[in-house]
């Protein structure tokens, strides 16, 4: 899929989800689906298929064109958990420009990785993602985590496609710790409409 396809429909799928929780707030807040409404949309996504995992370019930071992995995602309405497995976790030293920590990453094995989906309307399956984080250690024994942006705040969020016959989620490396302590700088970032942003990655499958 061309990149700037992928991009175009992001941009609906951000927009949409933008106008859905202005249309659903109230004195209180944000309006969110009951479990019955929760569990409807889920429905809707459910199941174990194969999807591809697609990264944007950007040649300033060195990030290479779009490729495209296969793996198997499921997602379990029940709890409204999804599970990837078999996992490149080593792609994710992309996003990376602490050549250390870039390097360690890259030795990592494919691992399966889980997650939530959170359901933010009733009427339209957009959901927000919180994905289990990624840990590795140095030569030394210095334990390191890769934590996941989760959350509506923060721009994770998974829905369907404009075409409305494909499923897109996103995965958002949003920090690294080295122990407790998140380390600085470490992240390359991209600037764009919602401020300077950590790179994404995208699964898409067709539903």
């Amino acid at each position: 899929m061309k990149k700037i396809k992928l991009f175009s429909i992001l941009a609906v799928l951000l927009a949409a989800m933008s106008f859905t929780s202005c249309n659903s707030s109230s004195d209180n807040g944000t309006q969110l689906p009951t479990q019955l409404e929760s569990y409807a949309m889920m429905q809707k996504v459910a199941g174990s298929r194969n999807c591809g995992i697609l990264f944007p370019e950007d040649a300033k930071n060195n990030i290479n064109k779009d490729s495209i992995e296969t793996t198997t995602i499921t997602i379990t309405p029940a709890d409204s958990t999804y599970r990837i497995a078999n996992f490149p976790v080593n792609l994710l030293a992309k996003y990376v420009k602490n050549e250390k920590l870039s390097n360690l990453i890259k030795e990592l094995p494919n691992q399966t990785l889980t997650g939530k989906l959170y359901c933010m309307s009733s009427t339209t399956p957009f959901f927000y993602t919180l994905t289990q984080n990624v840990t590795f250690s140095d030569e030394t024994g210095n334990k390191y985590t890769l934590a996941f942006y989760g959350g509506y705040s923060n721009y994770s969020m998974a829905g369907i496609a404009q075409d409305n016959k494909h499923f897109l989620m996103y995965l958002t490396p949003g920090a690294i710790y080295n122990g407790t302590e998140q380390m600085s700088d470490v992240l390359k970032t991209q600037v764009g409409s919602y401020g300077s942003t950590p790179y994404v990655m995208f699964l898409r499958f067709a539903l």
